[in-house]
């Protein structure tokens, strides 16, 4: 992204070198692969690259790993922030509910081959048979009485 944001830089009506592009992964092994990767050693020493490690599960900082600051909600910054979260949601647990006939009921996924066996089950191949199976179940909605 920031290879082609520079390749732009004369026709766009922002400075380009302005925009600092951060990468997270929750996985330390991914943070250590880009920090030392030499690729992207122009970029961190222009500054335009930084790296972090972000659980968007669990934490509500992201500190960065060169500029050696923190970005929070608790903290505006003074220039606008983009993000792009490629991979994230299909990584987060969700939670699915539908409503039928009045009752409320809870959806359940199971993921897996379509075949009936699978010869090896490590073969990444597998994929390719992967099928979703989408169940609702009732679930009991307990009402809250409030006493004054």
């Amino acid at each position: 992204m920031l290879k082609a944001l520079n390749e732009m830089a004369d026709t766009l009506s922002f400075p380009v070198s302005k925009i600092v592009y951060v990468m997270t992964d929750f996985t330390e092994s991914n943070f250590n692969f880009w920090t030392s990767h030499p690729m992207l050693a122009p970029y961190v020493e222009s500054g335009q690259l930084d790296f972090a490690i972000f659980d968007a599960v669990n934490d509500t900082e992201i500190h960065l790993h060169n500029a050696k600051i923190t970005l929070s909600a608790s903290e505006p910054t003074a220039n606008p922030i983009c993000v792009v979260a490629n991979y994230l949601f299909d990584t987060l647990c969700h939670d699915i509910f539908q409503v039928d006939n009045g009752e409320l009921k809870e959806g359940l996924i199971s993921v897996g081959s379509s075949r009936e066996k699978e010869d090896d089950i490590l073969d990444p191949e597998i994929i390719k048979n992967f099928a979703n199976l989408y169940k609702y179940r009732n679930i009991e909605v307990r009402a809250r009485l409030s006493r004054e």
